[in-house]
């Protein structure tokens, strides 16, 4: 038998349902604490970035990256789009908008990482004018940093083509520095020219971001808990990822909440990154910049620097090239008609044991560059002898036998010429000047002297350190380049240059050099010439031979065949 309910009672037993489903929801269903899984699907980690703008009656005047307790700042700026701004990686939690609805539109509780900037920021402008003359000489710095970064930049420009890899990204992010040199002569110009009558003011400006779906959501602040060091953030457009799980904002969650937001480390990141990633990981081309002026534009794999990249640091060291396991190995240079060759030779090119072998000087074109390496070539290597360094001399005793003939042959066929002198560890550095001076023919058109350097660690350390040889090779520099007009040139290895050279800053400086390198790689350092193999073949030469190629294109060479004219 069918029961049929009165309306009324059926209308009351609805609206118990009703107000039971909602003390349910809203009085017990709030404090049944979450599950292990839901708490971790609330978790979410914020990207925080504060800068400063300066005002003058209130109205942005320049732009301040970040100022330490001392009140040093890191970058000055006219716009807040041209900072380097360090990066906090802050913790928090997904939770409801309101206290007992679970209702959240992309509404995160972080901490607030600005509890002791308060402080700095009131001290700052109680002594603005101190505040500002800091910046002031940060700008300066800053200056002397940019020129330096864009004569390195300079310098590979000039010796580099658009048939180069990488010459591309290098110019354009030589355009950026040029504009960067610009920018802080005007923000120089603008504190110097400040007016301290008006009202000067440093305030706070924050970003925040998270990472949703692979994109980068900006953020707001929408309130400050300035008692717990909290704050509650809400993303653009309301954005949340898929499968999040939002936390009621109530003393059940509070603990939990105040533990993630502390217990975590607030990593900072003092560098940014722009390009693609794979499982949180660099991955594919990518661009990596820091706040003191470090910069990479290139490939990643897992992370790390891998394939060809290109890479500035904050002295201005310029590499471009190829990276391995987030090393740099070198630039590969491709090898054409285009390029300026030479050969280097002793009395090795003349003698095999018992065999003796005549020069033809006629005949002489290179025509293999060595089996050591690798090397990339365009076309076939048939290319001219451009310049020819022959061994004069080696300590105060050894003479090349041929030195003389090799010199007048190869003058008479039109190739310039250069003398070296093999430095010797056991005798004196002023002996052995004088025994390369009397021997070497140095006329005013040929090409600077070299002493040629090639110690083992061993022998370094046997001869009493890398300063005592230093010292006694600048004795040799001094001598030969006062009596013969002609600064020489030095000839080391890369491992030399690595491991000692930047011990010998005024040498590094002041003396061209001529690097040794039988990779596949172009030596990481200004350099002359480069010697690329020992184990090259010379048509007119039986014997192998050491083949170098000239650090520029043809009109360089040119302009340094006619800067050898005798110091005025």
């Amino acid at each position: 038998m069918e029961v049929i309910l009165p309306m009324k009672k059926l209308i009351s037993l609805s609206l118990l349902a009703l107000l039971s489903a909602a003390i349910f929801l809203l009085f017990i269903l709030p404090f049944l604490p979450p599950t292990k899984e839901q708490r971790e699907k609330a978790l979410v980690d914020v990207e925080y970035q504060r800068y400063y703008v300066l005002t003058v009656d209130h109205e942005p005047y320049l732009y301040i990256s970040g100022i330490d307790r001392n009140f040093n700042p890191n970058q000055v700026a006219l716009s807040p789009d041209s900072l380097e701004l360090e990066t906090q990686k802050l913790h928090g939690c997904w939770v409801s908008r309101y206290l007992l609805l679970p209702y959240c539109r992309g509404q995160v509780m972080t901490s607030n990482p600005d509890t002791a900037i308060v402080s700095i920021l009131k001290a700052m402008n109680n002594n603005i004018k101190a505040t500002l003359d800091k910046n002031t000489e940060k700008l300066l710095a800053d200056s002397a940093q940019l020129a330096k970064k864009m004569d390195e930049l300079g310098y590979y420009l000039e010796r580099h083509n658009v048939n180069d890899d990488g010459y591309n990204i290098v110019g354009s992010y030589a355009a950026d520095v040029f504009d960067a040199i610009n920018d802080v002569k005007q923000a120089l110009f603008l504190l110097r020219t400040i007016d301290y009558k008006k009202r000067i003011e440093i305030e706070l400006c924050r970003k925040y971001f998270l990472t949703i779906d692979g994109k980068r959501i900006p953020c707001e602040m929408v309130d400050m808990e300035v008692k717990n060091h909290r704050q509650l953030i809400i993303a653009e457009n309301d954005t949340m990822p898929k499968g999040a799980y939002v936390l009621y904002n109530n003393i059940v969650n509070d603990e939990y909440i105040e533990n993630v937001i502390r217990s975590k480390s607030q990593e900072r990141l003092t560098w940014n990154y722009s390009g693609t990633t794979e499982n949180g990981l660099y991955e594919g081309h990518g661009v990596l910049r820091d706040i003191k002026g470090n910069f990479y534009d290139g490939m990643w794999d897992d992370g790390k620097r891998e394939g060809f990249g290109f890479a500035i640091d904050s002295t201005g060291h310029v590499r471009v090239g190829e990276w391995k396991d987030d090393k740099f190995r070198g630039e590969r240079m491709t090898h054409n008609t285009e390029r300026i060759y030479g050969i280097d030779i002793a009395r090795y090119q003349h003698e095999q044991g018992r065999r003796h072998f005549k020069i033809e000087w006629s005949k002489l074109r290179i025509t293999h560059l060595g089996t050591i390496s690798k090397k990339r070539i365009n076309g076939i290597v048939d290319y001219p002898v451009s310049f020819c360094y022959i061994k004069a001399t080696e300590g105060t005793t050894v003479t090349n036998k041929y030195y003389k003939e090799d010199y007048q042959q190869a003058r008479s066929h039109g190739i310039h010429c250069g003398s070296y002198h093999f430095f010797s560890l056991s005798s004196g550095a002023r002996e052995q000047a004088e025994h390369f001076l009397k021997t070497a023919h140095i006329n005013k058109t040929d090409f600077p002297p070299v002493i040629d350097i090639e110690p083992t660690d061993a022998q370094i350390r046997a001869y009493g350190g890398i300063d005592l040889l230093f010292k006694n090779v600048r004795t040799w520099l001094d001598i030969v380049e006062k009596r013969c007009g002609k600064r020489p040139i030095l000839y080391v290895n890369q491992m030399f240059v690595n491991k000692y050279l930047v011990n010998a800053t005024d040498i590094k400086k002041n003396y061209q050099v001529w690097i040794a390198r039988y990779g596949e790689y172009r030596p990481d350092v200004r350099l002359l010439f480069w010697q690329l193999c020992p184990d090259g073949r010379v048509s007119g030469i039986v014997p192998q031979v050491d083949i170098n190629v000239f650090n520029g294109d043809r009109e360089q060479f040119e302009e340094f065949i006619c800067s050898q004219a005798p110091y005025q």
